[in-house]
């Protein structure tokens, strides 16, 4: 074993949004015998780099699904972003649906002002045919998204999207409506240029095409002169597959989705009982 990545929500993280001592000090371990330990998140740079420097751990980053790569002091190594073509199709899809997203670029994480207003049209929507168990669920999840991705707030995307230099590495959508998100997945499917994924049941990641945690993988490997065979990956949820699919070990959590279960070869335990740890030193030892 030469390389280790590892996601983070859901893996390297608690269900608190902590890496836990245990887990530090498994990689610092593995580290410490000239192991590589990447991280590979759907998260931004900043987003990652503060949950690891809690926990006093400097690691390469595969950042927003793949689709920007750093190295320890981060130098950017690779990126592959969408074009500004392809964006303005993806918002124009998600202002028809009147739905709450995210815009990840190399200049930070934005969303609008207005997203209040639909985030209220979607917590009516709930109430109406559910519960208001859910309505607040909904609202925890903008509220977890809100602190992780440290949100840029603007009037318009039009706004960001004028920007000189700028890199859009991913938009993020969410609800709790799954005929909202089915339709949308649907129109998005239909553009050949885009990767379309997931961290959980009520989000769509969307990439572009060659941004995913499995090409990463196979860059950042290449880099370091890594046989993928010589690789270890572990994950929870579908924007985990195809790196856990491109790795020579691919491990499941145990709090992972099913799909994700039924492709590796190992399930460890689950994130808040240190699987993290457990999965390094099964494969690797103490």
């Amino acid at each position: 074993m030469e390389l280790i990545a590892l996601d983070m929500d859901g893996t390297l993280l608690t269900s608190r949004g902590e890496i836990s001592k245990e887990n530090a000090h498994a990689i610092k371990e593995v580290q410490q015998k000239g192991i590589k330990v990447v991280i590979a998140t759907g998260r931004s740079l900043d987003s990652a780099k503060i949950r690891l420097e809690q926990a006093e751990l400097i690691c390469p980053i595969i950042s927003v699904n793949g689709a920007a790569i750093f190295l320890e002091d981060g130098t950017k190594v690779d990126s592959t972003p969408l074009s500004l073509n392809t964006v303005h199709e993806i918002l124009t899809i998600l202002h028809e649906k009147y739905i709450y997203c995210e815009i990840y670029t190399n200049y930070g994480t934005y969303t609008t002002d207005d997203v209040k207003q639909k985030l209220m049209v979607e917590v009516d929507y709930v109430k109406s045919i559910n519960s208001e168990q859910n309505a607040n669920q909904l609202l925890n999840a903008v509220e977890k998204q809100n602190q992780q991705a440290l949100l840029h707030f603007v009037k318009s995307f039009d706004e960001v999207l004028s920007r000189e230099d700028l890199e859009i590495y991913k938009i993020l959508t969410f609800s709790l409506d799954e005929k909202k998100l089915t339709e949308i997945r649907s129109k998005l499917t239909g553009m050949s240029d885009l990767f379309i994924s997931s961290s959980a049941y009520h989000n769509i990641e969307i990439t572009n095409t060659e941004a995913h945690k499995g090409n990463a993988l196979r860059k950042i490997a290449d880099y370091y002169h890594i046989p993928l065979k010589k690789t270890m990956a572990i994950g929870d949820n579908m924007n985990d597959l195809t790196m856990l699919q491109t790795a020579g070990i691919g491990v499941a959590m145990g709090n992972a989705v099913d799909e994700i279960k039924n492709i590796c070869r190992f399930t460890t335990k689950i994130n808040d009982e240190h699987g993290v740890q457990y999965a390094i030193e099964h494969f690797t030892g103490r």
